[in-house]
């Protein structure tokens, strides 16, 4: 179905476009990411004038950006990012007085960028990377004094580098690499206070300005593949704090100077320059290597089981016993401490992370530079899985310290029990443990044992409103979450019992009194300390692996569940938290008469308007005979797929269609735990998901119950708001 079809049923359902009024609030936020939808973006999106954010990326929207979109006055993000999209960027965006994200990365889009978006004082993200754009990078976009990430790589563009670029000095990620730029890189670019600076893949000339080595706040520095020429300045060994370096095919002479970081990035590097990997009984799965399958080449490989031997992912030779073949092959082999040597040669220097004023929004950086100070032998760390431990990595650990992580995919939400257990078993020590908010959201229950034993335990949540390790690795559509306020929840489940301690805090000043608190007045309670972030504060190490699943995968993966399902479903959820136009006609002559009756002194006499209960639960009754019908055939459908998984999916089929398929209609309810237990491979949470479509798609033809309405309406919910 086309976008502008499924636009079309949302204004049948809701009488108008006007603020969207869905169920009685008004839509600031419209997600339709990943949903198969096609054709143009119709225009009467201009209509919806109080939506925040408008999220159609990953669909196969093409034709050009209508005018409408420069309609949407109260607009904040726009993201039409992996579509199909041609034509100019619209001028007109820049009308749109509060837009901060502009995502267009991955379409067609051509021409030039337009002047006028440069000078948007509030944007602070210009997303544009693998488009078509032509033209060249205008000095006005030192304009943008908001901004803070530019990325306009794999384009088309010309010119050099604006000699005004160091007046950007809001920008922390500066990316315009594998572009047509020319020219030298100017001297005042080491004004930049940039964490990540991308120049790679263009036509650079000249050498590297020296001032690149005053630029502290670097983290992540590529030169390569240009045209730069003469020696690697001496001063680039300054560069403390640079965890990758990148200088490659380019003209430079002379060598790295020695104190510029390595990091332990390179000791991967040396490990996959060998001319073999051995593995003894591997077991090659993203779940358990995380992601470092995906940088081996398996034709290097020699992979030993038990009892069998496979090279280089060809011949197989059975029966070969790994306790000989081993032995075996070390006589083979001649000794070479190369890789060794080189090992031990990476010097990596103690760093810390750039300054930033106090009162500046949080970096997840900052925050590890005073989890570092608060650690000694006395104490303990927690890792959770995801971005935490990729932070948590980096730590430096006093004699005594104890730490202990879990990167497997599927143990989300492990470190809060594991917490509990740490606390308990090492009573000599005061457990740190840095979570993330989706993560927390899974064991958050656990807290109450905690506090019921009395624990002293400090929790670091990072809150940027989303599973930040699912969206970046993934994108797909199913990543974004519910955000919760975290320390009221913390506070319901104390309920006063027990001593426990929260608080929330946005930058570093509110960091450092939250530390003094908990380790000075309150370090015989349970501390509670939610960091809020921004969404997209990721660490440089989690977007590198998930630009590697990425490219593996070449596309968001699918849940498990029939994909065409899904975009019949998601609309009809939307739909579903609409008015229905009787409502809506019924409301509105309500307040009519109500309006009349204050104006003309008669207010306390105006007649009483009644709506029909019948009406407003539901036009039509579902029979028990159709209803029975359709629900046998979602499930041979289900079916079908299910019986393509393991064998507990059709026993969960058969258990579940005949408890259900018997009476239907006393089904009240489908609870978000449905969708909840999918994404972790619940089979009967996939059937009972299935089983609610189904509903949904008779609710859009007008044959649906009034207890089906009342259960999909929770998740519809649950789908808009997060």
């Amino acid at each position: 179905m086309s976008i502008k079809e499924k636009w079309s049923e949302l204004i049948e359902s809701g009488s108008n476009l006007s603020g969207l009024n869905l169920g009685g609030d008004i839509a600031i936020y419209c997600d339709l990411l990943g949903n198969h939808l096609s054709g143009q973006i119709p225009d009467e999106i201009g209509e919806c004038s109080s939506l925040q954010t408008l999220d159609l990326s990953f669909n196969e929207i093409y034709v050009d950006i209508p005018f409408s979109v420069s309609k949407l006055k109260e607009l904040e993000t726009l993201i039409l990012n992996s579509n199909q999209l041609i034509g100019p960027i619209p001028s007109t965006l820049s009308q749109i007085p509060n837009l901060k994200i502009l995502d267009l990365a991955q379409n067609m889009l051509s021409g030039e960028i337009p002047r006028l978006i440069y000078w948007n004082e509030v944007l602070q993200y210009l997303g544009l990377r693998e488009n078509n754009l032509v033209g060249s990078l205008s000095s006005d976009i030192c304009q943008l004094t908001g901004l803070w990430f530019f990325d306009a790589r794999n384009n088309s563009l010309t010119g050099s580098i604006p000699m005004n670029i160091g007046n950007c000095t809001g920008f922390q990620v500066l990316d315009p690499s594998y572009n047509q730029l020319t020219g030298e890189i100017p001297f005042n670019i080491g004004f930049l206070q940039v964490a990540t600076l991308s120049l790679q893949g263009n036509k650079l000339t000249g050498q590297i300005p020296s001032v690149v080595g005053l630029m502290q706040a670097l983290a992540v520095l590529d030169l390569s593949c240009n045209l730069l020429s003469g020696p690697i300045p001496p001063i680039l060994g300054n560069l403390t704090y640079t965890e990758k370096l990148y200088l490659h095919s380019n003209k430079l002479t002379g060598s790295i100077p020695p104190l510029v970081t390595v990091s332990t990035a390179f000791c991967a590097e040396i490990l996959e320059s060998a001319y073999a990997y051995i593995f003894a009984r591997p077991i090659f799965n993203d779940y358990s290597s995380v992601g470092y399958s995906l940088l081996l080449k398996k034709e290097k490989a020699i992979i030993m089981q038990p009892d069998r031997v496979v090279i280089a992912n060809g011949p197989a030779f059975g029966c070969v016993l790994m306790k000989k073949f081993l032995p075996a092959l070390a006589k083979k082999l001649q000794r070479n401490t190369t890789a060794y040597e080189n090992y031990r040669r990476i010097y990596v220097p103690e760093g810390l992370p750039p300054q930033c004023d106090p009162k500046e929004q949080l970096r997840v950086n900052i925050l590890f530079k005073h989890i570092q100070k608060m650690l000694s032998g006395d104490s303990a760390v927690i890792a959770e899985t995801g971005d935490s431990w990729f932070n948590c990595q980096k730590l430096k650990l006093p004699e005594g310290c104890g730490y202990e992580f879990q990167m497997q995919y599927g143990s989300i939400g492990w470190s809060v029990g594991a917490t509990l257990g740490y606390a308990q078993a090492a009573k000599d020590k005061r457990v740190i443990a840095c979570i993330g908010d989706g993560s927390f959201q899974v064991t958050a229950k656990d807290i109450s044992t905690m506090l019921r034993c009395e624990k002293n335990t400090i929790f670091f949540l990072i809150n940027n409103g989303g599973y930040t390790i699912e969206v970046e690795i993934h994108d797909g559509p199913y990543n974004v979450i519910k955000n919760w306020n975290y320390t009221a929840l913390v506070d319901a489940i104390h309920n006063g019992d027990g001593k426990c301690w929260t608080t929330k805090v946005q930058c570093e000043e509110e960091l450092v009194e939250a530390i003094e608190t908990e380790t000075e007045v309150k370090k015989d309670c349970l501390c509670f300390i939610e960091i809020v972030v921004h969404r997209d504060e990721t660490s440089k190490e989690l977007l590198e692996w998930g630009s590697r699943v990425s490219s593996a995968n070449n596309r968001p993966p699918n849940p498990h569940w029939d994909l065409r399902i899904i975009e019949k479903g998601i609309l009809g959820v939307l739909v579903l938290r609409l008015k229905k136009p009787d409502e809506i006609n019924a409301e509105k002559e309500r307040n009519e008469i109500k309006a009349g009756a204050e104006g003309s002194g008669e207010a306390a006499e105006h007649k009483h308007i009644e709506i029909d209960e019948e009406k407003e639960k539901s036009e039509v009754e579902v029979g028990a005979e159709e209803s029975e019908e359709s629900w046998h055939q979602m499930l041979e459908l289900f079916k079908e797929q299910a019986l393509k998984m393991q064998d507990v999916s059709q026993e969960a089929y058969e258990l579940y269609s005949k408890r259900v398929a018997k009476n239907v209609d006393k089904v009240p309810h489908f609870f978000l735990g449905i969708l909840y237990g999918i994404r972790f491979g619940t089979i009967l949470g996939g059937a009972l998901l299935a089983l609610s479509i189904l509903s949904m798609g008779s609710f859009k033809r007008g044959r649906s119950s009034a207890l089906a309405f009342k259960g999909e309406a929770g998740m519809s919910q649950w789908i808009i708001r997060s």
